[in-house]
């Protein structure tokens, strides 16, 4: 079941990261998990069959022995009952014998060797097909009629928006490099801000203080490169207290330097998803690069504080409603995607300016007539990748 809704799926929607959070693909996945009941009952009707005819098994095997016993005991009255012996038993009885005896029992019992299970099946086969072809169908028309609603009303990136995304590209693309003298300074200061106060090295298992993954934070660092210390540095600059409490936290639910890395990838996803309406309004009267990197620093922070905030309300729910804590930092991923779900929602209705876009705007003043910027040099973007300036 599951494999033939993966594969119409798959074939589908596109693999494109940047469509991860566009409103087809959650349209989809919305789709998928109200269908997900339906085929559960399937599940739960194949187990009740199962135990029905395990039951029914162990009931002819009951009584085929026990008249075996009853034969017994009146061919050979001075053989005690309680003599028998089970694999005596099974040995007389036989096995054409058993099977005559089971057979003649299912038949009695009005219910074929395997008749209902096989029938069921057949139907949740027919039924998954007829399932998938619709669901083709549907989804093909809900592209369509998508692709004309968002070709109508499509908002094209500015050019402000292009460069300040070729620019973040950039860093991001660029790999954390110790040799490198601006990623050293920044690791450097990363430690001075969220550090245990011993001496720093650029390598060893205090790191896994602040939440790598490893003794060599450059290896958590692959998949947002630069970009990754940069909103590390920011974050620890503009919310020291939130990120020392993370960093310090007990339970260890979610390690800071993961959950940075992370949060900023698919932030990044999210502003190419929505680069004409989000990205034009965010970057709509950047003057140069370096304000285009401090409306993603900004934005960056608020939206981890959301994050940090749902995560927890998302833990708590798991708790009470029955989740092994020791299991709690296994629900990051879940979580991470719920919480993107919510702020692409958020966009689609424009909620989302004005809970955050208005806040970066007003809190680096970056407000005055818009200009074209050009895209960093890649040696320029990969020194401004570890400064949070």
């Amino acid at each position: 079941v599951g494999l033939k809704i993966i594969n119409t799926l798959k074939n589908l929607v596109s693999k494109n990261p940047s469509q991860r959070y566009s409103p087809i693909h959650l349209i989809l996945k919305q789709r998928v998990r109200q269908s997900a009941p339906i085929f559960s009952l399937f599940f739960v009707a194949l187990f009740q069959v199962s135990e029905k005819r395990h039951l029914q098994k162990n009931q002819i095997d009951m009584a085929a022995t026990e008249g075996l016993r009853h034969r017994r005991q009146h061919l050979h009255p001075s053989v005690p009952a309680a003599s028998s012996n089970d694999d005596d038993d099974d040995e007389m009885l036989g096995r054409d014998g058993r099977q005559r005896a089971q057979s003649d029992s299912a038949a009695r019992a009005g219910t074929g060797s395997g008749s209902d299970v096989s029938v069921l099946f057949r139907f949740v086969n027919q039924y998954v097909v007829r399932y998938c072809s619709r669901l083709r169908d549907a989804i093909r028309g809900l592209i369509g009629a998508r692709r004309s609603e968002a070709e109508a009303h499509h908002v094209p990136p500015s050019s402000q928006t292009r460069a300040a995304l070729e620019i973040l590209d950039t860093i991001q693309k660029t790999p954390f490099n110790i040799e490198i003298d601006d990623h050293a300074a920044g690791l450097r200061e990363l430690w001075a801000l969220l550090g245990d106060g011993t001496p720093y090295e650029a390598t060893g298992k205090q790191w896994g203080r602040i939440g790598f993954q490893g003794k060599d934070p450059a290896t958590d660092f692959r998949g947002q490169g630069a970009l990754g210390l940069r909103n590390m540095i920011h974050f620890a600059r503009s919310h020291t207290e939130q990120a020392t409490e993370l960093v310090g936290s007990a339970d260890g639910t979610l390690p800071y330097a993961i959950a940075v890395i992370n949060i900023g990838a698919h932030l990044l996803q999210l502003l190419n998803a929505h680069a004409g309406r989000l990205g034009n309004a965010l970057f709509e009267f950047t003057q140069s690069s370096s304000e285009a990197l401090a409306l993603f620093d900004e934005l960056f922070s608020l939206v981890f504080v959301e994050f940090v905030a749902f995560h927890r309300q998302a833990l708590t729910a798991y708790v009470r409603s029955g989740g092994i804590p020791a299991l709690a930092v296994m629900q990051f991923n879940p979580i991470r995607m719920r919480f993107f779900e919510t702020l692409a929602a958020q966009i689609n209705d424009g909620s989302f300016l004005t809970t955050y876009v208005e806040r970066v705007s007003s809190a680096t003043g970056v407000a005055d007539g818009p200009e074209s910027i050009a895209p960093a040099p890649r040696q320029a973007a990969a020194g401004a990748g570890a400064g949070a300036g």
